[in-house]
């Protein structure tokens, strides 16, 4: 069987978010795939429990629109909901966010479509359909389906007004001019998945010692975060460095522990 990381990189560039799904549910043998991910990589800062909820009905009742119904996902026949500790704050939605882009991009291997959801959906109405824990408290949702054919006029309108930044606008010149291996990571982090497409990062420091920091702080900031981290991580290790995640101050370091010649 393929590495994790062989399946989820090529995905990378392949994955996007879809609000219009078809309403036919994917393939039995493609969620059991899903649900098989392992082994996970994770930040080690907090614990993320992941629940899969399936209805051929949809989930009409559960999701909202951005603006009343303008924007609302439709079809989708099957939720991620992404489960952590109410307590945790920033780390718990890190975690979040570097566990459920690891589903993203399977989903996406798999031929499911998928969307992030932070925002725009009735926490009741989905609480209803799954059993939360006292201390638990839902970071976000993936929804899940066959996408349509046609084209999303939403995700282009976004796309439209808020194009995703070049490489320059993420990272600076000392990393934009470092090795193959971390060009690559960082191009991986510009096609990484953020609210509104805002990609609230910056790259700095030098090729043996980069630095990640957010531009600005929302309530989805920690989540597009580890979102970001975990394309970062999975392009730099298929391009032959392997490294970890460290808190530092108010960021984080990319610690290379090894590394390949390629």
């Amino acid at each position: 069987m393929r590495s994790l990381v062989d399946r989820l990189v090529p995905a990378i560039p392949l994955r996007h978010s879809t609000r219009n799904f078809s309403g036919r549910a994917p393939e039995e043998e493609s969620l059991r795939e899903l649900l098989r991910l392992e082994p996970l990589k994770t930040l080690g800062l907090a614990e993320c429990r992941t629940v899969l909820l399936q209805d051929p009905a949809g989930f009409s009742a559960v999701f909202t629109g951005i603006v009343g119904s303008y924007g609302k996902i439709r079809g989708s026949t099957a939720i991620l909901v992404l489960l952590v500790s109410s307590s945790g704050g920033d780390d718990s939605k890190l975690a979040a966010g570097f566990i459920g882009e690891q589903y993203v991009l399977l989903a996406t291997h798999l031929g499911v479509a998928s969307c992030w959801v932070a925002g725009t959906y009735r926490h009741k109405a989905l609480v209803t359909r799954l059993s939360v824990a006292p201390d638990e408290e839902i970071a976000a949702i993936i929804a899940l389906g066959c996408a349509k054919t046609e084209k999303d006029s939403l995700a282009s309108l976004l796309h439209t007004f808020v194009p995703r930044k070049k490489l320059s606008e993420i990272a600076t010149p000392p990393l934009l001019n470092g090795p193959p291996w971390l060009h690559t990571a960082l191009e991986a982090v510009r096609l990484a998945p953020s609210a509104i497409n805002l990609q609230p990062w910056r790259f700095s420091g030098t090729p043996e010692r980069i630095t990640l920091r957010a531009t600005r702080r929302t309530a989805f900031t920690a989540i597009d975060l580890g979102i970001a981290m975990v394309h970062f991580s999975l392009a730099a290790e298929h391009a032959g460095a392997i490294g970890v995640w460290v808190r530092e101050n108010d960021g984080f370091v990319f610690q290379i522990a090894a590394k390949s010649p390629l």
